[in-house]
């Protein structure tokens, strides 16, 4: 037993060094082996190790010759920068792939909306398909590592299956990682929508440098997700950050979740939705003569300066500035960066939401607490799910090399 736990331990700091050394060419870009030496605290020596292996499985490249400090020039090298993921989304509405590089770049996408209720086989030929069309037009097929896919939770990553999410119940209990694995014979890693969103802002928006960050995704539906010391903080059974089913309001309307009152029944798109239609059945509201309504339709409404579309939007941004407030008490996070189409079809919701936040939190310190506007738009979650399936390959190097 004693030689089995030596040798797990080996396997353990073995993968420990080489993601240490992968995240350290993520960041300091073309550098040395002895500059990578000082930044993980290896040795030279396994540092040279490490980089033949990566040499050996195109996962670093050299790139010229760095300055000499009075001997030979020290060769560079960086991250291969031709690799790159296929991301999926899965929306309440429709699903996106695309090919994304290390940068976070979108080197191409598709897009296919979803009609009405799905069946689970319906989706899984739909999201294999887009996946496919992007692979055709793929000339590097062997560039492509892994498969990142975000989904509305409740999700469990370890199984890779989507649980039980209360707006899309056709993919309740999907093990759609294996499918996808089985299918492509490629890493896959699934992340709930809101945690791969944040994922997506650590890796490669605005909040790369920050070791702890509140993401918040104003959508169809309301979630957040948690980065703690650079990393998804997941709780207990991977629960951690829906801040969209806390309650706001006591006896306020029925959840999906079948709760009453939670932040996602009041001030979701969905939500906003169904107050539209109720105006609109009551004879109320007839934005440009449409007799139908929708997000979109609210926002140009909004835009338009329609009192009703306004108001709507603006008791919107007030309870998601209370329900943000209470998780930053709570969290006491860095900064908070706030998502999805509400804040991005009514730019007006950031003003009031940081205002009501700074008002309420307790520990605000000498200036106010950082909240931003996420700087992805309807690729948030799609970006997410790249940053996800990098982060996880980053975090076991040995799955760039099978």
């Amino acid at each position: 037993m004693a030689s089995l736990s030596t040798a797990a331990n080996a396997e353990e700091i073995k993968r420990q060094n080489r993601s240490f050394v992968l995240h350290a060419l993520r960041n300091s870009g073309s550098v040395s082996n002895a500059d990578l030496a000082g930044q993980t605290g290896l040795s030279v020596m396994s540092i040279s190790t490490i980089i033949k292996e990566f040499l050996a499985h195109d996962v670093v490249e050299s790139s010229g010759s760095g300055t000499s400090q009075g001997g030979r020039k020290p060769i560079l090298y960086q991250l291969q920068p031709d690799n790159y993921v296929v991301s999926v989304a899965i929306h309440v509405d429709n699903i996106q792939t695309a090919k994304i590089n290390m940068q976070g770049e979108i080197l191409q996408s598709e897009k296919k909306r979803i009609c009405g209720q799905l069946k689970q086989n319906e989706l899984a030929a739909l999201v294999c398909d887009l996946i496919d069309q992007l692979m055709e037009d793929s000339r590097e097929k062997d560039k492509l590592r892994g498969i990142g896919v975000s989904a509305p939770g409740p999700v469990d990553t370890e199984t890779g299956t989507i649980i039980k999410p209360p707006n899309i119940q056709a993919i309740e209990q999907w093990e759609i990682t294996a499918l996808i694995k089985e299918h492509y014979q490629l890493p896959v890693f699934l992340e709930r929508d809101a945690n791969a969103a944040a994922l997506g802002e650590h890796w490669f928006g605005s909040s790369e440098k920050k070791e702890s960050m509140l993401y918040v995704l104003a959508d169809q539906g309301i979630g957040g997700g948690i980065i703690f010391k650079g990393k998804v903080y997941r709780g207990f059974l991977n629960g951690a950050g829906e801040i969209g089913h806390h309650t706001i309001e006591m006896g306020g309307p029925k959840c999906s979740c079948g709760s009453y009152g939670c932040l996602e029944a009041l001030a979701s798109g969905i939500a906003i939705t169904m107050k539209a239609e109720a105006l609109l059945d009551q004879n109320k509201w007839l934005p440009s003569g449409e007799q139908k309504t929708d997000l979109l339709t609210i926002f140009q409404a909004a835009e338009a300066e329609e009192p009703l579309a306004k108001q709507l939007l603006e008791e919107t941004a007030n309870y998601l500035g209370v329900g943000i407030a209470n998780a930053a008490n709570i969290l006491n996070p860095e900064e908070i960066i706030i998502g999805g189409s509400i804040v991005h079809g009514y730019p007006a919701a950031m003003e009031t939401i940081t205002y009501i936040v700074n008002d309420r939190i307790l520990y605000n310190g000498k200036e106010p607490l950082s909240i931003k506007r996420s700087q992805f738009k309807e690729e948030a979650q799609l970006v997410g799910a790249a940053a996800a399936i990098w982060d996880h390959l980053f975090s076991d190097p040995q799955l760039f090399m099978t």
